[in-house]
């Protein structure tokens, strides 16, 4: 365990943003977790955090940063499918290529997604078709109050868009340590979206470790590497409207885009919403918005998280105003 004071996040969150923490602790097992939470002070507020992929820092943080370093991955049984446990502290796309390395299939559409396993279960981290609660089998985690183990099962998370019981009544309340995942023992590409399908064709005998390439490529084209320039990839979720809210807004406007999501219900482009707002590729003081994918608001160059805020809230006025849609920031603002 590695303990710091009053330490920098700038090399902790992906906007790269400037700001303070009071105290920074380093985490490389179960063992090291439950030694830490019997001795901390339950009133010091705490943040649990991976990559700091998913954060936007507005201030200086007056509490304690814990960051799960801890590392293993394991194929724990096999019959029809391959259960696959992997410490919470993994790089997700390392954890993916090894699945593929060792033949367990089903993730190759997560592909690129910057971040930890844990957070992923947190998140609900999703991409091209899939979501990582497709194949989540259980969640393993401590209680921070009581510093007890606790297993949590796919259901008992909650798993929603972009969304788990960790985000909402259970934020805060728990360290993830392990997530374990049921993943096919077969090959069973998905490429039904649209941006694979162009790339691979309609062949259902695609290789997984193709379509992870693919998937690959069309990240790298999209979206700005988090090392050079800050972000935190999409910044707002897709909104789920009534299908006749749809109705309304194409009869407007001829070429917007829907997904489906039940019979009611319909799921539209964020980013389709905000460029037809006239904001891709606009810049606000030194926050903006990538010039490739509206979705991504980045760091222009030592922008402030409160920068980088305004912006965001500045984007969800406009596209109210124009559509009547309300945009739900997928990041978490601390």
């Amino acid at each position: 365990m590695k303990i710091q004071y009053h330490v920098s996040l700038k090399p902790y969150n992906s906007f790269h943003v400037d700001v303070q923490a009071d105290t920074f602790v380093e985490i490389v097992s179960e063992d090291e977790l439950k030694g830490y939470l019997a001795t901390r002070n339950p009133k010091e507020k705490l943040l649990v955090v991976g990559d700091g992929c998913n954060l936007l820092f507005v201030h200086d943080f007056h509490g304690t940063i814990l960051k799960m370093q801890n590392k293993g991955i394991a194929i724990v049984s096999e019959n029809d499918y391959k259960y696959v446990k992997s410490a919470a502290g993994e790089d997700w796309d390392s954890f993916v290529r090894y699945t593929l390395e060792n033949h367990c299939y089903g993730l190759e559409n997560l592909a690129l997604i910057p971040g930890k396993v844990g957070s992923a279960a947190v998140q609900n981290i999703g991409a091209y078709g899939r979501e990582a609660c497709d194949f989540i089998h259980k969640v393993y985690a401590i209680d921070i109050q009581t510093n007890k183990s606790v297993v949590f099962s796919n259901e008992e998370c909650k798993f929603a868009y972009r969304n788990s019981i960790f985000k909402q009544e259970l934020k805060g309340k728990y360290v993830i340590t392990a997530v374990e995942f049921r993943l096919y023992a077969q090959p069973k590409p998905y490429i039904h979206y649209a941006d694979i399908k162009q790339r691979v064709g309609i062949d259902e005998d695609v290789k997984s470790e193709k379509i992870y390439q693919v998937v690959s490529q069309i990240r790298q084209e999209k979206l700005p590497d988090v090392e050079t320039m800050g972000n935190a990839g999409s910044f707002f979720k897709n909104p789920i409207v009534d299908t006749h809210i749809y109705d309304n807004l194409q009869s407007r406007y001829a070429d917007l885009k829907s997904f489906a999501v039940s019979e009611k219900q319909c799921k539209l482009s964020a980013a389709q919403l905000i460029e037809k707002c006239g904001w891709k590729g606009k810049t606000m003081g030194k926050a903006g918005v990538y010039h490739k994918q509206p979705l991504v608001l980045i760091n222009c160059g030592n922008a402030k998280g409160q920068e980088i805020l305004d912006l965001a809230q500045n984007i969800q006025h406009d596209v109210f105003e124009h559509f009547g849609v309300e945009l739900e920031m997928e990041v978490n603002v601390i």
